[in-house]
């Protein structure tokens, strides 16, 4: 926030829009890495169970290997994202959030100082922020396909490869069991 000499109602509703925005972003994203890492959790999990199947069918040291390392990437999978907590963090965010619009749309009705203040309570009580992209796909994504696909890329990339992937060797071990 620049320096409150040179701050007025304007710059003050643009910045509540741009934060309020950008943690609305943030939290869609957290959310969607959540259920992404679910499914991804449970895609390897599967191909790990077939890769089991595959290797008591067929005993090769390589299908009980890939068995193993499937329930590996699940498990530690499982267990960073759970300790990430994506929900509640998407939660608080979008709480904030919602709150600065709030915010945005009584400021103009206080004194410049009482609303000035209000913000900077707001952003003080959530013991959240969001990424750099959040904000950057809020005020240059809107016109900007390259950033709304880089912002998915950054945001989703190898949750969605190792969604592909559990798929992928699912439906290899299935292949080969058969």
């Amino acid at each position: 926030m620049p320096d409150n000499a040179l701050v007025n109602h304007e710059t003050l509703d643009k910045n509540l829009w741009e934060t309020s925005a950008a943690r609305f972003n943030a939290a869609k994203r957290l959310q969607a890495q959540s259920r992404l890492s679910l499914w991804a959790a449970a895609a390897l999990s599967v191909a790990a169970a077939m890769w089991s199947l595959a290797a008591m069918l067929s005993p090769q040291p390589a299908y009980t290997l890939l068995a193993m390392w499937c329930s590996l990437g699940a498990l530690a999978l499982s267990l960073v994202e759970s300790a990430a907590d994506h929900g509640a963090r998407a939660e608080r965010l979008h709480r904030n959030a919602l709150d600065l619009r709030a915010l945005m749309r009584e400021c103009r009705a206080m004194p410049l100082a009482d609303a000035l203040a209000r913000q900077r309570e707001l952003l003080a009580s959530c013991p959240e922020n969001h990424a750099s992209a959040d904000w950057r796909l809020a005020v240059k994504g809107r016109d900007s396909r390259a950033e709304r696909l880089r912002y998915r890329v950054a945001a989703y990339g190898w949750r969605a490869a190792l969604l592909a992937a559990g798929a992928v060797l699912s439906v290899a071990a299935v292949a080969v069991a058969a």
